[in-house]
């Protein structure tokens, strides 16, 4: 299993906790573990660790990418 740092920033005006609600509900869903959860107020960051396939990582944040165009996704994997 993988883990990766995720960082979303300015989700074109959508909110951050729209963005955790997607995030927590998706990897459930495609049985990834998510941790280390950070949602500033407004819309401009959140942050999280995901842990699983890094395919199934990469689909998420497709997913991400899908709902909200205008994000900047940053993801690293963690050694």
């Amino acid at each position: 299993m993988n883990s990766f740092s995720v960082h979303i920033g300015s989700a074109g005006g959508t909110e951050a906790l729209n963005v955790d609600r997607l995030m927590a509900y998706a990897a459930n869903e495609l049985g990834l573990e998510v941790s280390d959860v950070t949602c500033t107020e407004g819309w401009s960051d959140y942050r999280a660790v995901l842990s699983g396939r890094e395919e199934t990582v990469t689909h998420l944040l497709k997913l991400v990418t899908s709902a909200w165009p205008a994000a900047r996704v940053k993801v690293r994997q963690l050694s």
